[in-house]
């Protein structure tokens, strides 16, 4: 049981990782690597359930129980069908959107494509028992599926080329087709027809591939902060402003957008739903966006930052519009706001002669 419970943990602590609010969609990529590598590689030891970092202690694999081992085979072909096929599989690779490793390659600590990327490709052949020939035209395959649909996306997004580059071909150089004779020509291999001017749009790829290499050639990390490191979307938001890049942090905005899972959507449609039952005759559908959009963005609505009020100054504070007297003297003294005293006073109790 021990050894099961040894095994169950570390999936059980990414499940948890990939559900929890607002997770780090590059740690939760990182951690099902390595539970594939040293939790589900059939070769690894199995790290015990209460192991620490000053008590390592650890199962060798040839030391498990055939159920635990069988479990681990049954757990390592699930993992392998539903996600690092991807790796292995040539169909699924023509088919992924590879979005979890476009992250990857615009985190500023896991950026490079030639790194983890490419070490997990590695190890999902050998898992897979591929040749290694197998395995190199998979990393390629990969990497330069990465790298293009990234490029794809800040093609998307860039405005149009002619904005940005204004060439003629006056500014391109070439060679008139009289400058020497046709025996030169042949005898030197001589130039005779001016180059074909390179296009606005050829430019403007160029631009966004020296751009995205650039970026992988950047040492720049995650800045420290008082509540720990910035976020990555702080960090691209930090090199928009400072014009450091100029089409990679709209790309970041968009691949970040896609979540480590479901969970926390299904969660704020739960949330919206509720209130939508609770309150049906009262919210308007903008109320209930803003609910909901104000329940994912908690820091708008931290109590904590708002001061104390006095209790004079909370009733100060209640719009005479909604307090009713329960137990009034008379029926006016239900309507003492002013807006509702004026209203009274604007009817007579006489018909008017005057017409």
């Amino acid at each position: 049981m021990e050894q099961l419970l040894s095994l169950m943990l570390p999936i059980s602590a990414l499940n948890v990782k990939s559900q929890a609010e607002k997770p780090n969609q590059v740690d939760v990529l990182v951690s099902a690597y390595k539970v594939i590598v040293t939790t589900l590689g059939p070769e690894a030891s199995l790290r015990k359930y209460d192991a620490t970092r000053e008590n390592p202690t650890s199962y060798h694999h040839s030391t498990l129980m055939p159920l635990v081992v069988k479990t681990r085979e049954l757990l390592s072909d699930a993992f392998h069908s539903r996600f690092f096929s991807r790796y292995t599989d040539r169909e699924v690779m023509r088919t992924c959107s590879y979005v979890w490793e476009m992250q990857m390659l615009l985190h500023p600590n896991l950026k490079q494509p030639d790194g983890a990327l490419m070490e997990m490709v590695k190890t999902c052949g050998k898992l897979r028992r591929l040749d290694d020939d197998v395995i190199r035209r998979n990393q390629s395959v990969v990497k330069s599926t990465v790298k293009q649909k990234l490029r794809s996306i800040m093609r998307d997004l860039a405005p149009p080329c002619t904005e940005q580059i204004n060439i003629s071909p006056q500014q391109i150089p070439g060679y008139v087709s009289d400058a020497f004779s046709d025996d030169l020509s042949e005898l030197f291999n001589i130039r005779t027809i001016a180059a074909e001017p390179a296009t606005p749009q050829l430019l403007h790829e160029e631009v966004m591939d020296e751009e995205l290499e650039r970026w992988f050639r950047d040492p720049s990390l995650l800045q420290a902060m008082a509540k720990g490191p910035e976020s990555v979307l702080h960090f691209w938001k930090r090199q928009q402003e400072s014009g450091t890049y100029r089409f990679l942090p709209s790309a970041a905005r968009i691949v970040f957008a896609v979540p480590a899972s479901s969970a926390q959507i299904e969660r704020d449609f739960g949330i919206s739903g509720q209130m939508v039952t609770v309150q049906r005759a009262s919210l308007s559908s903008e109320n209930i966006d803003m609910c909901s959009f104000l329940n994912r963005n908690r820091e708008f609505i931290d109590v904590t930052q708002c001061s104390n009020l006095t209790a004079e100054e909370a009733r100060d504070s209640v719009p005479a519009n909604v307090t009713v007297n329960l137990d009034p003297q008379t029926a006016l003294e239900m309507f003492e706001s002013d807006w509702e005293q004026a209203l009274i006073n604007s009817f007579s109790a006489h018909i008017s002669t005057e017409l």
